[in-house]
């Protein structure tokens, strides 16, 4: 932990007062750049279609804080008290095990574009994720106990992503995005089972439905609400992985795809269709593989030029 204090502290003060970048406005961007990495807050209307549990909804929650001192210093840190929620469909709506996962993350803004408007942005977050509960690992017949079973593990991502915001000439923006993550404190019961190693790569395209170029080339636009945006997620885990071999797709990868669409008549809401597959994210229940096509409504805050 004190190392990570020692990174993030070094990072902050070789950061500081150098011109930040800005749109031909003159307004500062960085933080638009971030908003594109954010993860989402999200409602599902029942469990979807897959092997899933069935459920009245997923839901997570990722309120988020963003510090900066001053616009022209190049780094920013946030911090995301985020959790997700199941509400299952039985007897008196049971909520069981939510996965609670506070974040804090460290951005600095490079002072060289890669080429035209795109951005790199690097940055490094310190992850807790846990299911709030103190009982035993294991049931008495040696399976994993999903009721009230303790699950606990702490980890960091470390990264990049790309960002292409609007041109005057097009209506779309590009997302890129790849990071290690690493668990470095975990439950005991979790080494050889759980994969403490991970690759994750992701893509995003936003296009702006009702935007077109006038006639001087430059864009217009009848409302900047109305977009659709895609999400393509894959990643791999690596290391201990109960029974897998090193090279097994079938348990090792995961992928996530997500359409959404905001129409005009909403201020920060889209609706969404998924199909995730991979290991079941939602803390204690790891030790099984699902399959899920769903569809909900999603937060979409995105400002769009």
């Amino acid at each position: 932990m004190s190392l990570t204090a020692f990174l993030l502290t070094s990072l902050i003060l070789i950061s500081m007062d150098i011109p930040l970048d800005t749109m031909d406005n003159g307004e500062d961007v960085f933080q638009h750049y971030i908003a594109t990495n954010h993860k989402r807050s999200y409602i599902t209307m029942l469990e979807g279609f897959g092997n899933i549990n069935p459920l009245y909804f997923e839901a997570r929650i990722t309120p988020y804080y963003l510090i900066r001192l001053k616009d022209q210093y190049r780094w920013a840190v946030e911090l995301n008290p985020a959790g997700i929620i199941r509400m299952q469909r039985e007897k008196s709506f049971p909520i069981r095990s939510p996965s609670y996962m506070p974040r804090i993350t460290y951005y600095h803004n490079l002072k060289q574009k890669i080429s035209g408007n795109k951005k790199v942005v690097p940055f490094l977050s310190l992850v807790h994720h846990s299911n709030g509960q103190n009982g035993d690992f294991h049931n008495e017949d040696g399976s994993v106990n999903t009721i009230d079973g303790n699950f606990s593990t702490n980890y960091l991502e470390m990264g990049f992503f790309m960002t292409k915001l609007n041109t005057r000439n097009t209506g779309q923006r590009k997302f890129y995005k790849s990071y290690l993550e690493y668990h470095f404190a975990s439950d005991p019961h979790l080494k050889g089972r759980y994969g403490f190693l991970r690759a994750n790569f992701e893509f995003q395209w936003i296009h702006q439905l009702s935007s077109y170029v006038g006639k001087r080339g430059e864009l217009r636009q009848k409302s900047k609400k109305h977009r659709i945006r895609q999400s393509f997620n894959t990643g791999w885990i690596f290391g201990g992985l109960e029974n897998t071999s090193s090279v097994n797709i079938e348990e090792r990868l995961t992928f996530k795809y997500t359409f959404s669409y905001h129409p005009k008549i909403t201020e920060d809401m889209s609706v969404f269709v998924q199909y995730y597959y991979g290991q079941d994210y939602y803390n204690i229940y790891f030790n099984r593989n699902i399959s899920v096509l769903r569809l909900g409504l999603m937060t979409d805050q995105l400002k769009f030029w």
